[in-house]
């Protein structure tokens, strides 16, 4: 068990590293997000990979083997960031208030590292929990597919769900309200049920991938009909990326009306952040494509970059109206036509930037790329109003450009055709030990 604890360490010294730097500089300007759940992200990742199937065969009891892997994806990163939520507590006092406890503002640094802390040793366990559900081979049937989606959406919720803390958390002791203490007692129990369910999920994972069950009841498929080639792959490349914008925006609004008891007006976070989520989600289409493959079809050069630039340009238009309908829903003032198209074509001329620039990038790295465009689309969005113009301009010049660069990288550049991994998967292939 020591063994495994240390590889896993030498393995994944950067995550730990990078997250503790993250909730030390967090609390130090006053954020207060979670951000348990990822060492429990790439440990599934290892699973993907065999690492659980090759562990079992070591002369480590069961018992030995799943207690580990729950430590290391429930308790190893809150008891690492708890040190890291007072270390930038105490330096957002000594900042802006070393003789008083409550800073000006009314921010209570020590109460928000001590509700992060504890909050966050019950959020690693709940995203362990939601673990135990996911899929290990494909549905065969309805309920399997309902299930899966359901967890599917769940999981997916739960890593986009640790920015909400910031808004719901309490900051002073007066804003400690009835359901806070409610949060905080659920603690304990969730910490105690993902303890409990570690060997279920321990063996789910150690299962290998399979193929989905044939259904001696269903229908033969037909051998004609249905959608294949160019409109299969757009399916495949716009549905599930949009719903699952639509799904986490209105997520964290339905989260936020719960907690905080109102709506986020228009100038809240939520709002802005929508721009980032688009460019975000329209950048990584690629990732769940295998270029090797496309490029053995026959398809013209010109005709694949506009394949790959249609999820950039669907994330832009959803997006923009998107906001739009909140904007309607809060009968606040509907940007002019120019800002609609500065919207527009920021968040698109970003994502297809993103793509064309990724693409380049085989590494790990290529996910500070995806991070800059995002940022660089909440910018777009705070001055899509007062400069729409010239931004409506630049984001059309920007999204011509990617498509020129993502033409040249097709006809040029090996990279696009290599495997593309992070963290060790394969994306493309999901259910392919790697």
């Amino acid at each position: 068990m020591r063994l495994l604890f240390l590889d896993f360490l030498r393995r994944r010294w950067w995550l730990l590293a990078g997250l503790f730097a993250f909730a030390t500089l967090q609390l130090a300007v006053g954020i207060s997000m979670v951000v348990t759940p990822y060492a429990l992200v790439v440990l599934i990742f290892d699973a993907q990979r065999g690492l659980f199937r090759a562990v079992r065969t070591l002369p480590v009891t069961r018992r030995a083997q799943s207690f580990t892997w729950w430590f290391l994806g429930v308790m190893l990163v809150p008891l690492l960031v708890t040190i890291a939520n007072f270390l930038g507590a105490f330096l957002y006092q000594l900042n802006h208030s070393p003789l008083r406890v409550t800073a000006p503002g009314g921010l209570n640094p020590w109460l928000v590292a001590a509700g992060v802390t504890w909050v966050g040793f019950g959020y690693a366990a709940l995203v362990f929990l939601v673990c135990v559900g996911l899929p290990t081979r494909v549905a065969s049937t309805r309920l399997e597919t309902i299930w899966q989606s359901v967890f599917g959406g769940l999981w997916g919720l739960t890593l986009s769900g640790p920015s909400l803390f910031m808004f719901i958390l309490p900051t002073t002791v007066a804003s400690i309200a009835r359901w806070h203490w409610v949060l905080a007692a659920a603690v304990p129990f969730l910490v105690i049920a993902s303890y409990l369910t570690a060997p279920e999920m321990t063996q789910r994972r150690m299962s290998p991938p399979k193929a989905a069950l044939p259904d001696p009841n269903a229908a033969p498929e037909p051998t004609i009909g249905g959608d294949a080639g160019t409109p299969l792959l757009l399916k495949l490349l716009l549905f599930r990326p949009i719903g699952m914008l639509l799904f986490v925006v209105l997520a964290q609004m339905l989260v936020l009306r719960l907690f905080a008891g109102q709506l986020p007006t228009p100038d809240h976070f939520v709002f802005q952040q929508i721009a980032g989520i688009a460019v975000f989600i329209g950048s990584i289409g690629n990732e769940f494509v295998g270029m090797r493959s496309l490029r053995v079809l026959p398809i013209a050069t010109a005709r694949l970059a506009a394949l790959l630039l249609t999820l950039p340009v669907a994330s832009g238009l959803t997006s923009t109206l998107l906001v739009g309908a909140l904007d309607f829903l809060y009968r606040v003032p509907l940007p002019t036509v120019t800002g609609f198209l500065a919207q527009f074509l920021s968040v698109s001329g970003f994502s297809a930037l993103s793509v064309a620039c990724t693409l380049h990038i085989t590494s790990g790295w290529r996910i500070a790329v995806y991070g800059c465009f995002s940022a660089l689309g909440v910018v777009a969005f705070n001055i899509a109003d007062t400069h729409a113009l010239p931004l409506a301009l630049a984001s059309c010049a920007t999204f011509i450009t990617a498509a020129l660069l993502l033409i040249r990288g097709l006809r040029r550049s090996s990279a696009f055709y290599q495997p593309r991994r992070f963290a060790g998967i394969n994306f493309s292939a999901p259910f392919t030990p790697q």
